[in-house]
């Protein structure tokens, strides 16, 4: 019986040291806020699955595009507040048996949610959408990490223009692509002007390279 018992305490030492060790097991990341929105102009014949993100190749300068296949991807740029535990002494208790078990940590997280992206161009998209009007209806949200609403007899998704996806407030942080829906009929050259909001207020403006349509 003594020997049992020595065999389990053992294994419960080894547990709690373990855990005990920022090289073993990561400590639980937490809230992070978003200090830049960055985006890029790429290229993809991708069906959107709404289960992973578009497979995409970057444009290079000059490059022209179908427009069927243009994508924008915005991707944030996160500072993390706080690293819970992380510089907190180590200690031999019963909390670390529970760590034991969630060496993995907590998932990185933000509080942030989006009011709105919108999109709009330099140049005549269409006579009903000349320079400078939003362009939000021509683009689709393809990937977002969200629920996708489906064709109940296909499966396809159904994705939201930026106008739905901007009633959603959706969480922040996310990988966010965005594919046209409809084909230019004035000008091929596209220089895209995409303005990003927080509900707190915090805004990001960014312009794309100038973009040619086949």
């Amino acid at each position: 019986m003594n020997i049992i018992k020595l065999c389990f305490g053992c294994i419960i030492f080894s547990i709690l040291f373990s855990c005990s060790q920022d090289d073993e097991c990561s400590p639980p990341i937490s809230e992070y806020d978003i200090i830049d929105i960055v985006s890029q102009v790429s290229k993809s014949s991708t069906i959107p699955d709404g289960i992973t993100p578009l497979s995409t190749s970057i444009l290079s300068t000059g490059e022209s595009v179908d427009w069927n296949e243009f994508v924008i991807e915005l991707t944030s740029i996160k500072h993390f507040l706080s690293s819970i535990d992380k510089d907190r002494p180590r200690s031999f208790d019963l909390s670390l048996i529970s760590k034991a078990y969630a060496c993995s940590g907590i998932p990185p997280f933000t509080k942030e949610k989006i009011a709105s992206i919108n999109i709009i161009s330099n140049y005549d998209y269409s006579a009903a959408l000349p320079a400078g009007s939003s362009l939000n209806e021509v683009f689709d949200v393809v990937w977002n990490n969200l629920e996708f609403r489906r064709n109940s007899n296909t499966g396809e998704i159904i994705p939201y223009n930026l106008d739905e996806f901007n009633e959603l407030t959706p969480t922040a942080g996310n990988l966010i692509q965005v594919r046209l829906n409809q084909a230019p009929t004035l000008s091929f050259n596209h220089e895209f002007i995409i303005e990003y909001t927080h509900v707190d207020g915090e805004s990001f403006s960014l312009l794309t390279p100038l973009v040619t349509f086949n």
